[in-house]
């Protein structure tokens, strides 16, 4: 499937912001403390897109039985302490929502002089005006990648994708655990059965051979004793 990216992301004024950017974090940002805050949504309702099956048959998947709420997490991370803080919201966040957690933010750093790294979303802009005492830098357009909490949060993502993965694999494996355990129930009450049947059909073959033999119904009980 082809993609569309924008004709901007690659324009002479963005390349030169992004060199702009570069420079400025090799001589004074890297020298700072640094903060980096961004927002990512997901669903809990997760399930893979891809599977394998034998020839010939469908793939199947085990799947929430209703699906979950769409949930977006706000982090702030910091090179000396990794996630600084964070915050889980269900649904979308809006302006309010993140000067919320910028405010949240700032009585957690205090008076260390932080730079807060945002990127240009939309609930981003004007969030300078609000607090004027934090210092803010913003990343050039089209740039995620000079987001450290992008990587943050993608990781996280991918072990929370693979724990639920395990998860299914595991149920999958005590579900089969216990149809082997009724299986093997089932072949014990078959063979007690054919048992039974087998010693019925032997002491109805030993009756018919006695009157057979004509031997008396009162020796036979005397008979089979001996």
């Amino acid at each position: 499937m082809s993609r569309d990216p924008p004709a901007e992301r690659n324009s002479p004024a963005v390349r030169e912001a992004r060199h702009a950017y570069a420079t400025w974090m090799l001589a004074t940002g890297l020298q700072q403390q640094l903060v980096y805050i961004d927002e990512t949504g997901f669903n809990l309702w997760t399930k893979r897109t891809y599977g394998r099956a034998r020839c010939g048959e469908r793939v199947h998947r085990a799947v929430g039985g209703q699906r979950g709420r769409n949930t977006t997490v706000i982090a702030a991370i910091a090179e000396h302490c990794g996630i600084l803080y964070h915050e889980i919201h269900y649904g979308s966040v809006t302006k309010e929502v993140f000067s919320d957690f910028i405010a949240s933010l700032a009585a957690i750093i205090g008076d260390a002089r932080s730079i807060l790294v945002l990127d240009n979303a939309p609930i981003h802009n004007g969030i300078a005006a609000v607090y004027p005492e934090l210092n803010f830098k913003f990343l050039p357009p089209y740039s995620p990648y000079a987001m450290m909490v992008h990587t943050t949060i993608v990781y996280t993502m991918m072990v929370y994708a693979m724990v639920v993965y395990t998860m299914m694999v595991y149920t999958m494996m005590v579900e089969a655990m216990m149809v082997e355990a009724m299986m093997v129930e089932a072949m014990m009450v078959y063979t007690m059965m054919v048992e039974a049947m087998m010693v019925e059909a032997m002491m109805a073959s030993e009756s018919h051979m006695y009157c057979a033999l004509g031997i008396p119904s009162s020796l036979q009980t005397e008979t089979k004793i001996r």
